[in-house]
């Protein structure tokens, strides 16, 4: 039955956007340069990119990432640390005013309901119609993705690097690097990971939105903890 109506949603979805193209295309240059407008003026959408992690929107990070002065979040990602690593230790070294954000999903954090009990991340894995791995998430993620950035450099001459883990059953995921925002949500289906990404800018509509959103959850210890700061490395 949700197939079904996921089904008929989608393509109610398709519909509605092939109506709308369809109409720009014979409506007259000035509705057309007011939906511009309103999209890119009015809500700071700079782009919408097919896929994620395809080539075009990889190389747009690489490029932002390497020129990035003042902030680098990366939100509930766990391919960001292998696909960027090498681009971090330059960050951190070229200014002490740079703030670097790395959020992971909590791994230990549990929903529970009458059938049972279970991780997030599982939750998310099998919403998105994967086989959860039998992996013990916790001891992944310190002998993985943590005990790699605390390869990064620390001390007072270098940028701030703060690691955090994120407890929510809302999964996302966003990148800021400086003014630039791209973001989109963990979706149902296979292709979640493939699924499109929006970039807008910081100080738009949308954008700032989402940096109010993230603000909120850093300053919350209910949803949000410190595990690793490279202003203060202790084992």
């Amino acid at each position: 039955m949700l197939k079904v109506v996921g089904s008929l949603l989608a393509s109610a979805v398709f519909l509605l956007v092939m109506n709308l193209l369809l109409a720009l295309k014979h409506a007259p240059a000035s509705v057309e340069q007011k939906y511009f407008e309103s999209i890119h003026g009015g809500f700071g959408i700079k782009d919408i990119y097919r896929q994620r992690g395809g080539a075009d929107a990889l190389a747009l990070y690489e490029k932002l990432l390497d020129g990035a002065s003042s902030r680098i979040w990366a939100i509930t990602n766990r391919r960001f640390v292998n696909s960027h690593f090498y681009r971090l230790e330059p960050a951190l070294n070229c200014s002490v005013s740079i703030k670097i954000k790395i959020v992971f999903a909590d791994p230990s954090f549990e929903v529970s309901w009458a059938g049972g009990r279970d991780t997030g991340i599982n939750l998310q894995m099998r919403l998105e119609q994967q086989a959860p791995p039998e992996t013990k998430w916790k001891q992944y993620f310190e002998d993985g993705p943590l005990e790699t950035l605390r390869q990064l450099p620390s001390g007072a001459n270098v940028g701030d690097l703060e690691v955090m883990i994120l407890r929510s059953i809302c999964f996302s995921t966003c990148f800021v690097i400086d003014d630039d925002v791209f973001f989109f949500p963990m979706l149902a289906g296979v292709d979640s990971g493939q699924d499109p990404t929006i970039h807008v800018g910081a100080h738009s509509v949308l954008g700032r939105c989402v940096i109010k959103h993230m603000e909120c959850i850093f300053h919350s210890s209910e949803y949000c903890e410190l595990i690793y700061s490279n202003k203060n490395p202790a084992p």
